[in-house]
């Protein structure tokens, strides 16, 4: 989705690239903190 509207960044439509980058980031976020989570919740060392 990405690639097909990057085309369009310079005709002014952004929306085509935006939406989808901005869904891949907040996955990335929720996969980091749910790591983060696990870590902290299953590590025997830091309690």
């Amino acid at each position: 989705m990405i690639a097909a509207g990057q085309g369009g960044l310079t005709t002014g439509v952004w929306w085509p690239v935006v939406v989808p980058g901005v869904a891949i980031a907040a996955f990335i976020l929720c996969v980091n903190l749910l790591g983060d989570w696990l870590r902290d919740r299953l590590d025997p060392h830091s309690r």
